[in-house]
């Protein structure tokens, strides 16, 4: 009889994918409408506007030519991981799978347009994506659901 993936995995990763796709569009909007003031949702605290990050995180400046295969081999390292734990630890692959679906945002911005498209403003200071959030989650999924390792016995 053939596994059938834990509910937990599926809903989670077809949550993350549907969040993806909203991503893919926001992108294209704000790359549509082109560069403009911030567009403050709360004032001081959350806002709206088209930022082109050139590098990584914080746009640190890395060629794409590093952070691309970088990006892919980083992706394939969760991709391994997903398969290894997907039958015993459904949550611990859903977090790999959301944090692989928030790289594949990204990546295809990159290898489309050279930049990642960043349009969410926290705090009037830094700009970031929907993917940024999946990428964001699913690092703090694999820390919450890893297996602790045992620690040793006391003498």
């Amino acid at each position: 009889m053939p596994h059938v993936p834990h509910r937990s995995l599926v809903i989670g990763t077809v949550s993350a994918a549907i969040v993806l796709l909203i991503d893919f569009w926001l992108k294209a909007r704000f790359l549509a409408e082109g560069e403009g003031i911030i567009e403050p949702l709360i004032p001081g605290v959350l806002g709206l506007t088209l930022h082109k990050n050139f590098g990584i995180v914080g746009n640190l400046p890395v060629p794409a030519a590093v952070v691309v295969p970088l990006t892919i081999g980083i992706l394939a390292l969760c991709a391994f991981w997903l398969w290894r734990v997907h039958r015993d630890r459904p949550l611990l692959a859903c977090s790999f799978a959301v944090l692989i679906l928030g790289g594949l945002g990204n990546l295809v911005d990159r290898i489309a347009h050279g930049f990642t498209t960043d349009y969410v403003v926290l705090f009037e200071r830094s700009v970031i994506n929907l993917s940024d959030i999946l990428i964001v989650l699913g690092i703090l999924g694999i820390l919450l659901f890893h297996p602790k390792t045992p620690s040793p016995p006391h003498s």
